[in-house]
């Protein structure tokens, strides 16, 4: 009776561990694999604050900013409440930790498209079957889960979906 208590403990733990992602859904595979087909659109979303939004969670990056907002300036780089917005599949698989999961530090493709372990054999094939294999068409929605009203930044300000999205990286062409 014991081991198999143990037992129900330890998959109890390693389910938590790594989420709730089957064997069969898209994983995180960082924007460096997006780079391969998209190199336009990856070199103008690394110099975006999404790229960079991860850095701005380290003690004396944006100090100013953060004592306006009522914030202490000390290191948020392991706060879970940052970390969904500061990072690319924060508690759904992707983003863990610096150390383990560099590469989903900051806002990248995945965070606003979804994991793309599913994209790269299916690319050429069309916008339906991309969809269809976990693709996210931005709207405004997936926006306002992170500049929305929880986001400690808009103080009282309105997020602007159009503004936003152009900041992000270049929309006009396909790569």
């Amino acid at each position: 009776m014991k081991n198999i208590l143990i037992l129900l403990i330890t998959a109890i733990i390693i389910t938590a561990l790594t989420g709730t992602a089957s064997a069969g859904d898209p994983t995180y595979v960082g924007a460096k694999r997006c780079k391969m087909c998209h190199a336009g659109k990856y070199a103008s979303w690394k110099e975006s604050r999404m790229a960079n939004s991860f850095d701005y969670l380290k003690q004396g990056v944006k100090a100013e900013t953060k004592k306006a907002l009522g914030f202490e300036d000390k290191d948020y780089t392991a706060d879970p409440v940052c970390l969904k917005c500061h990072t690319t599949g924060y508690g759904k698989g992707g983003f863990t930790n610096i150390e383990d999961t560099p590469d989903l530090a900051g806002v990248s493709c995945e965070a606003c498209h979804g994991p793309g372990s599913a994209y790269k054999k299916i690319m050429k094939t069309g916008r339906d079957a991309l969809v269809a294999a976990g693709l996210v068409v931005l709207t405004e929605k997936e926006c306002l889960t992170c500049h929305g009203g929880d986001s400690p930044f808009l103080k009282g300000k309105s997020f602007n979906f159009k503004e936003g999205v152009a900041k992000t990286h270049d929309h006009s062409t396909k790569k």
